[in-house]
């Protein structure tokens, strides 16, 4: 192979290798912005009926959830208080993410993720 050929294949590749680097990546997205503007419906627990909640994003963030009066599934009525929700694999992350003792989502609003935890 002539010196010529192997020094061509070299600057090809490394002009590949490049202009890949200079290419700005997509940031990478959160895994439940699918949810985001969801109303989520409490479950009732004897005498206790848990309001509405609307995931507004983005996930692990501060105030990412917005509590309503409704108990029905609609977020009707004024936002009550900004909660939050966070998504880790466990009870014991999800709370040293809160910093209190995290409620398993799901147990409260079966239709969340099997990863939400809700911050007291």
């Amino acid at each position: 192979m002539s010196n010529r050929l192997v020094l061509s294949a070299t600057f090809a590749v490394a002009l590949v290798i490049g202009a890949t680097a200079c290419f700005p990546q997509p940031p990478p997205t959160d895994p439940w912005e699918s949810l985001e503007g969801t109303c989520f419906d409490g479950v009732t627990l004897g005498l206790l009926n848990f309001n509405d909640f609307r995931y507004i994003g983005p996930s692990n963030g501060p105030a990412n959830t917005e509590s309503y009066p409704s108990q029905n599934g609609t977020c009707s009525g004024s936002v009550i208080f900004l909660g939050r929700m966070v998504q880790t694999s466990d009870s014991a992350t999800a709370s040293a993410t809160c910093g209190a003792t995290a409620q398993f989502g799901p147990t409260l609003y079966p239709t969340l993720p099997n990863n939400a935890w809700l911050c007291p």
